[in-house]
Order: C-alpha cells, then sequence, then structure tokens
C-alpha cells in the first residue's frame, strides 16, 4: 500500500513497498531486489523526486517602429514536488539498522534534488522578471507560446542540474557497526 506524506510542509513522500519477507537477513538479496523490484530499475535508482515547475503572470504590451514586444507583469513560479521512496520493516535487529541507515542517506540525497528545484524556483522567476519577448501583434496567444519556448529551454537547464546529482548509489551496511 502506498500513503502520502508531507512531513513539516515539506513535498510529498510517496512510499514504495518492498515486498521481501521482513525477516530478510541476507544484504545481497536485498541489494538484488531493490535492483530489480524497484519501480526506478531502469535507472538503477531506488527513489527519485519528482518536481513540477508553472511559471504566471499578465502580459504587458509595447508596440514602437512596427516591433511588438511583451513582458510578464506580476509573474509567478509554482514549484510542486514529491519523493517516490521505498518503504519496508525488516525484523532483524542488523538489517533493520542497515536498512534506517541506508534510508536516511537516500532521504538526504532526495533532499539535494529539493534544493535544486527551489533553486531554480528563485532562478526561473528572475528570468521570468527579466524576459522580453518579441511578437508579430499585441497577441496573448503567442505572448503565452513565446514565454512557454523560454520557459521550457529553462526547465532543460533545471534538469540538467537534476541529473547532474544521479546515479546515486545507496549503501547497504550489513557490519552492524557504528563506522
Amino acid at each position: 500500500m502506498q500513503r502520502l506524506l508531507a512531513p513539516h510542509g515539506g513535498p510529498a513522500v510517496q512510499r514504495w513497498a518492498v515486498t521481501l519477507p521482513a525477516g530478510t537477513t541476507d544484504g545481497q538479496k536485498v541489494l538484488d531486489h531493490m535492483a530489480k523490484s524497484s519501480p526506478y530499475a531502469q535507472t538503477g535508482a531506488w527513489a527519485r523526486t519528482f518536481v513540477k515547475l508553472d511559471w504566471g503572470g499578465d502580459p504587458v504590451f509595447a508596440t514602437s517602429g512596427g516591433t511588438t514586444t511583451a513582458t510578464v507583469k506580476n509573474p509567478t513560479v509554482t514549484r510542486s514536488a514529491r519523493v517516490d521512496m521505498p518503504t519496508w520493516a525488516p525484523t532483524d535487529a542488523t538489517m533493520a539498522s542497515a536498512w534506517a541507515k541506508a534510508m536516511t542517506e537516500l532521504r538526504t540525497h532526495e533532499t539535494e534534488h529539493e534544493k535544486v528545484a527551489t533553486t531554480w524556483e528563485t532562478t526561473l522567476r528572475s528570468r521570468l522578471t527579466a524576459l522580453s519577448v518579441t511578437l508579430p501583434k499585441q497577441d496573448l496567444a503567442e505572448f503565452k507560446k513565446a514565454v512557454q519556448a523560454s520557459w521550457d529551454a529553462w526547465l532543460i537547464e533545471h534538469q540538467a542540474d537534476q541529473t547532474a546529482l544521479d546515479p546515486y548509489t545507496v549503501t547497504l551496511d550489513m557490519s552492524g557497526g557504528d563506522g
């Protein structure tokens, strides 16, 4: 069963169930299971942060010398994020400790993805504020199309920053030690 959590006003964390028996003690068996059962197995990941960024604002048109330009008045950027991570409750003490440490490590990594999105939210707002597009005439549809073209290019840059954080490997340390 999956559930959505939003701790401390942060992004929703959706959990996907690990279907290993709770009594599993073999670390390699866990790693093998995760490698083939993770919804993100094709990329070798156990978790994923999904970010959606949208823009809003009103057009301000100016025509001079036959050229129409438009800027975005009252620009807004809306960011939403969802983190999808595995959940499992092993009953063996060593495995439970190793799993908890691995999930803390993984959540910390996913937080880095969230930080990139937060930084880009600010960057996008600044870029939207400074944006001026040239249009054939004062036309709302053309304005939206032109702004969206810039927006889409900026989102490619955002995704490149997200992609630079991966691949990421989680450590499942079964040594039982603190180091």
